[in-house]
């Protein structure tokens, strides 16, 4: 459950916060980039992993107190955004891990336990937020070295990996909602666009590729059901996301509709196409209103 206690007027706060968190983190990136041969070991360390851990011990201290908590946010953004890179520079230095696919896992993993346990402790949105974030690279870091490992070959790995985590987000976002969390709309619309993507990936709706016929029932199977899960989750993002893929899938039916009527196929598909268009604008006004009255 969320446990933000900032009043809702503090919104333009936090914003100006990220940015400021954002230009400091490109600050650090910029001088360790910039004087990287010049600088000792230590130093490499104590700016990057140092800054990390400094960042995320004054974002626990100002968010205890309820008006530094738009403040300690911020600290926070600088803390996740710098801690990976801390942790690989450190990782190299000290010559840990030669594998960088098990440096990769070791890396995420440490960054997720270290904002697991902040979540745990002190429940905040920009924690559940790299949370969620150090929780997919994870995710992908052990399925690409347990591949390795393995010689195991697979063209579509990435493919599966995005359509996996893209139902995790979904899931988890349905979790969030009975909670009324503020993060429950971007793990929607990302969900629903990992899995879409994915999907019409590997039934070759994307790129007028050849794809599984498992995979086009499957793939037309999810698209309808984000226009159905659109109203009992109150998800725009469904709909919207919804809306571009079936644009995608009618392309890819006129393009057989072509071979099929010859000469005048090109004609028949636009009378076709934009009946389909005219039907897609009702068909999302009509969802839209039931969203805005559940």
């Amino acid at each position: 459950m969320n446990t933000d206690e900032q009043p809702k007027g503090n919104s333009i706060l936090k914003i100006f916060n990220y940015i400021g968190a954002t230009l400091i983190f490109l600050g650090i990136s910029y001088f360790i980039c910039d004087n990287w041969s010049s600088l000792n070991n230590f130093v490499k360390i104590f700016s990057t992993l140092g800054s990390a851990i400094a960042a995320l011990l004054i974002g626990f201290l100002l968010s205890v107190d309820k008006k530094y908590g738009a403040t300690g946010a911020g600290f926070f953004m600088i803390a996740g955004l710098i801690l990976p890179i801390g942790l690989f520079i450190t990782f190299d230095i000290l010559k840990l891990h030669a594998d960088l696919m098990t440096q990769n896992v070791w890396v995420a993993s440490i960054c997720l336990v270290v904002f697991l346990a902040g979540q745990i402790l002190l429940p905040r949105t920009i924690l559940l937020l790299f949370t969620i974030l150090f929780a997919s690279l994870f995710f992908v870091a052990l399925t690409n070295a347990t591949v390795q490992h393995s010689n195991i070959v697979s063209s579509n790995l990435f493919i599966y990996q995005c359509l996996t985590i893209g139902l995790s987000y979904l899931f988890l976002g349905r979790y969030l909602d009975y909670a009324d969390n503020p993060l429950v709309g971007t793990l929607y619309f990302f969900g629903c666009l990992f899995v879409l993507t994915s999907s019409f990936d590997l039934a070759g709706y994307l790129f007028l590729s050849e794809g599984s016929v498992a995979w086009k029932i499957v793939a037309v199977a999810l698209l309808i059901s984000s226009f159905l899960l659109a109203v009992p989750l109150r998800s725009k993002s469904l709909l919207y996301i919804g809306a571009i893929f079936l644009l995608v899938y009618v392309a890819n039916l006129t393009t057989q509709f072509e071979s099929l009527f010859g000469s005048i196929g090109w004609p028949i598909i636009l009378i076709i196409s934009g009946f389909l268009l005219m039907l897609l604008g009702y068909l999302i006004y009509f969802i839209h209103q039931r969203i805005k009255k559940s």
